[in-house]
């Protein structure tokens, strides 16, 4: 599969989608896997592969469940930055590439849907709907009265990326540090935000 910067992408998520035959149980086992994500085999999550864990472990397969038909293997793989020190800044690609392998065999045919995260993007993406996927893009809505600084604080979640509207905030992850993101009055109206 490709790498995000060859779909001239260097942030962001993509999605990575490819068909594998039914079997037994079986091990996947990939070369790069840059840097976080969720492994699904027909819509159930089976892995979340975090490189800070696993490339330190030097762990880089797992096994997936057997299958009785062919299957949709999918894996949404999220750009956490780029290395910025060392000879290693020029091979620091993201996202899913070099061999995957399913028990020693190449998984080939892949689609990438590459998923910026830019405002146009997620402005223009639909909800995810409640179907119990561990990702995806939601939405709300608040009504102000007055406009001031706050913060919002997203320590109840999990993992990912705030926008109001429009402007993105920043990242958050229940390991820290970020937990609560500082929202400044400028990004806020009074009415519907």
């Amino acid at each position: 599969p490709p790498y995000f910067e060859s779909f001239d992408q260097n942030q962001g998520m993509a999605v990575y989608r490819s068909r594998i035959p039914a079997g037994k149980e079986a091990v996947l086992s990939y070369e790069f896997f840059h840097d976080y994500g969720h492994v699904f085999v027909d819509g159930k999550l089976v892995k979340t592969v975090d490189r800070r864990v696993e490339y330190k472990a030097d762990q880089k397969s797992f096994t997936i469940p057997a299958r009785s038909k062919e299957s949709e293997l999918e894996i949404w793989v999220e750009a956490m930055g780029h290395i910025n020190y060392s000879i290693t800044m020029e091979t620091d690609r993201k996202g899913l590439y070099g061999k995957v392998l399913l028990d020693g065999q190449p998984i080939e045919d892949w689609t990438v849907t590459p998923i910026p995260l830019d405002v146009p993007t997620i402005s223009d993406a639909k909800a995810a709907p409640a179907d119990g996927m561990p990702g995806g893009i939601f939405r709300s809505e608040f009504k102000l009265d007055q406009v001031e600084d706050t913060f919002i604080d997203m320590s109840k979640f999990t993992k990912g990326t705030l926008y109001i509207n429009g402007i993105n905030l920043g990242r958050y992850w229940n390991i820290g540090p970020q937990l609560r993101l500082y929202c400044p009055a400028s990004v806020l109206k009074k009415g519907s935000n």
